[in-house]
C-alpha cells in the first residue's frame, strides 16, 4: 500500500491502518445487516506508543483481541452499546 517495506510507524501508516479498519468495519456491518443485525459504527481510532490510555465513549461491553506477529504485537478493541 505504501510502496515501501516495513519501516517506522509514522502518521501515514496509522492513517492507512485507520482506513483499512474503517473499510473492514463497514463491510462487516453491511454483511451483518443482511442477516438481520444492525449496528451503527463510529470512526475507528488508531492509538500507538507507550503510556497511552484508551477512553471509550460508551459504558457497554468491550471486546479486546490481542494479536502477535513477527513485526510486533497489537490489540484490537471493539465497544458495544
Amino acid at each position: 500500500m505504501l510502496r515501501d517495506g516495513p519501516g517506522e510507524l509514522n502518521d501515514e501508516v496509522k492513517d492507512a491502518v485507520g482506513e483499512l479498519t474503517n473499510m473492514i468495519s463497514g463491510d462487516s456491518r453491511r454483511r451483518l445487516q443482511e442477516i438481520g443485525y444492525t449496528f451503527q459504527g463510529a470512526i475507528p481510532s488508531v492509538v500507538s506508543g507507550p503510556g497511552h490510555e484508551v477512553k471509550h465513549v460508551t459504558s457497554g461491553p468491550i471486546l479486546s483481541i490481542p494479536f502477535g506477529t513477527p513485526s510486533g504485537n497489537f490489540t484490537v478493541e471493539v465497544c458495544f452499546k
